[in-house]
């Protein structure tokens, strides 16, 4: 490497380095093959320093949401318990960067409602427009079309009512989290 180039990568790295700050490495989810490398972030975007250089990640292998994100947007983001995934492109010097969130979850009171308002909930629209149909058919008609009704639709209602409670659990713990 000639004397030129030895100072002109000084100067990159030290002008690199004041302006840039390097993401923690709890806000990163790295790949196993990567190694020890180290993400930094600028107002130009993300560069990635391993062993064998500085790599600038490119635009179009980030997510839309940091293209152009500034420093207080991404700390705000990292805070708030988002992190970073990067994975390498192939055998190329080529890095993706991948933005996702952590979501709390396994709330044991906040699933058992959840489960109950699901399968309670359903039972009560369906049974209740039952019930409503049943009453404007009138008294001699009514309980007639009630348990019509009620046979024709109790094993669509009750698979219904079985869905429901299992996405209103899951809802319901991650809504409040770890207890």
């Amino acid at each position: 490497m000639s004397y030129k180039n030895i100072i002109a990568l000084t100067i990159f790295v030290a002008s690199f380095s004041l302006h840039a700050e390097i993401i923690d490495k709890k806000s990163l989810l790295i790949s196993s093959g990567l190694g020890d490398i180290s993400i930094y972030h600028d107002n130009n975007g993300f560069n990635v320093k391993s062993p064998s250089g500085s790599y600038e990640v490119q635009r179009c292998f980030m997510d839309k949401e940091l293209r152009g994100i500034s420093k207080n947007h991404l700390a705000a983001l990292l805070t708030a318990g988002s992190y970073l995934s990067i994975n390498k492109m192939n055998d190329s010097n080529d890095y993706s960067l991948k933005l996702n969130g952590r979501l709390k979850g396994g709330g044991a009171g906040g699933t058992t409602v959840g489960m109950y308002a699901g399968r309670l909930g359903t039972y009560a629209v369906a049974y209740g427009t039952i019930g409503l149909i049943s009453w404007f058919a009138g008294p001699v008609a009514g309980p007639v079309v009630g348990q019509t009704l009620i046979s024709t639709f109790g094993p669509a209602i009750e698979l219904t009512s079985h869905a429901m409670s299992i996405g209103c659990g899951i809802l319901g713990g991650v809504l409040t989290g770890p207890v």
